[in-house]
């Protein structure tokens, strides 16, 4: 199965950093998982095909129209997972991420959001690490102020910590993760 091969991979590649780190949120934790370091066709195949398995077996793939990779370690994901689903599954999904500063040149339809988001998508959110749920409400909201008439079919992401997500509940979000941090540990 796939799965045990990631974790292979994940091990391989020391992913999974064992040590004293600070989180995004200012929280000290005791591990960090370094999705960077898949760096190579190999992982990022891994990475794709366990995304997509999960859309297949559990999200379903009718329930969204978009994906959507926040700055900065979901967009190689979004990216990879939409090429997957098509070369895989014959499944052709739009995807995109939001720029994190405003670019004043080029097309002005590209200036925030990269990618066709449009008025009534479902959009699947893609990223690497869910801790607190945070950082994918704020996206969430972003998202909703640029394009109105969007709903969520939730948050995919390879490793959930396992901690308290009220604020991700509270936003209607729903989670669904490739691995929980027991899993990994």
């Amino acid at each position: 199965m796939e799965k045990e091969k990631l974790i292979e991979y994940i091990k391989e590649k020391e992913i999974l950093k064992y040590g004293k780190f600070e989180l995004k949120d200012g929280s000290i934790s005791n591990f960090f998982v370094s999705t960077g370091k898949i760096d190579d066709g190999e992982g990022k195949s891994l990475l794709s095909n366990a995304y997509a398995e999960k859309i297949i077996n559990e999200i379903g793939i009718d329930n969204f129209d978009f994906i959507y990779g926040p700055t900065y370690k979901g967009i190689p994901i979004c990216s990879v997972l939409s090429q997957k689903l098509y070369e895989k599954y014959g499944v052709n999904k739009r995807d995109g991420y939001m720029r994190k500063e405003q670019k004043n040149h080029g097309l002005n339809e590209e200036s925030i959001l990269v990618g066709d988001l449009r008025n009534g998508d479902r959009v699947l959110v893609v990223d690497d690490v869910i801790t607190s749920g945070k950082t994918k409400t704020e996206e969430k909201k972003k998202l909703e102020s640029l394009v109105k008439e969007i709903s969520f079919a939730g948050v995919l992401v390879l490793v959930d910590r396992c901690e308290d997500k009220k604020l991700l509940y509270e936003s209607g979000l729903k989670i669904y993760s490739i691995f929980d941090i027991k899993e990994l540990l």
